[in-house]
This record gives structure tokens, C-alpha cells and sequence, in this order.
């Protein structure tokens, strides 16, 4: 597709003729160069994540001690889809996020210790809100609220 070029009438023939084109032509390749440019920048900030996307553990966890054990899943799998993002640039890494589980076996709020970005903390977060725990009882049998910290791995297949 081309424009039309105004060029002002005191500008010889000569220039007309010869700098002009070789100026659009250095227009015109330049513009894929800076395109991409952007694109790699964009790409760059959309891995970027927000790490911790509720609150820290407040009083009634941070006494808690960390539990290293996949917690018992009442309801939902703990298995995150890799995401598109990821997937189409080949990230791999690891995920490590730390939340609490609540009386009724909820998440109470998550906070990410190590990211891999490119969405795959996001997918972390949403498969640990989604799932439902079986709650920690103490010795009388009691619900209690308690802090796991995991590790999701994120691995293309070869």
C-alpha cells in the first residue's frame, strides 16, 4: 500500500528523484525493526505478574507452621493448564505459592514465593482458589485453619 508524498515545489527534481525514495525506502524498513521492537516490549511486560494477589497471611496464619505435604483435596485437582503464552514462547519454570487454607477448607489468601510469569502464576492462583481442601483438625477434632507451601512445575512436553 502506498501514499501519496506532498513534497513542497522548491525541493529540486533531482532530490525528488533520488533522496525521497531512498528515504521512504528507509522508512519502510525501518517500520518492521520498530514493530518488533514494541512486540518483544510488550511481550516483556506482559510476563510481568503481579506477585502476591491477595493479602499476606494475617495473624490468624503467620503463627502457623509452613506444612510441605500437598494438602487432602476435597473438591477440584490441583493440576494447572499450561498457559497459551507460555506455552507458544517454550517458558518453563517453577511456581512457588504459598496459601492458607481456612476452617471450611477455602483458600484464605495466596501469595507467590517464586514466578515464572507468562501466566503460569496466574493459572497457580486460580487452581488453588478453585479447589476445596480437607481441613486440618486439631487433637479434639476441630477444624483449624493452617499454611501449605507448594511448588507447581511447569514443563513442556518434548
Amino acid at each position: 500500500m502506498s501514499f501519496p508524498v506532498l513534497v513542497p515545489s522548491c525541493i529540486s527534481l533531482a532530490v525528488r528523484r533520488v533522496l525521497l525514495p531512498a528515504l521512504l525506502l528507509c522508512v519502510s524498513l525501518s517500520v518492521p525493526l520498530f514493530a518488533q521492537q514494541i512486540q518483544q516490549q510488550v511481550l516483556s511486560i506482559s510476563s510481568l505478574e503481579v506477585a502476591t494477589e491477595t493479602a499476606v497471611p494475617d495473624a490468624a496464619y503467620s503463627h502457623l507452621p509452613l506444612q510441605l505435604e500437598v494438602p487432602e483435596i476435597q473438591k477440584g485437582v490441583l493440576e494447572p493448564r499450561y498457559p497459551v503464552l507460555a506455552e507458544r514462547y517454550g517458558v518453563e519454570g517453577r511456581v512457588m505459592v504459598e496459601f492458607g487454607v481456612d476452617e471450611a477448607g477455602r483458600a484464605a489468601y495466596t501469595v507467590i514465593h517464586q514466578s515464572v510469569g507468562y501466566g503460569c502464576d496466574r493459572e497457580v492462583l486460580r487452581v488453588i482458589r478453585q479447589a476445596r481442601f480437607v481441613p486440618v483438625s486439631d487433637t479434639e477434632g476441630n477444624p483449624v485453619p493452617a499454611r501449605y507451601l507448594m511448588s507447581f512445575v511447569f514443563q513442556l512436553d518434548e
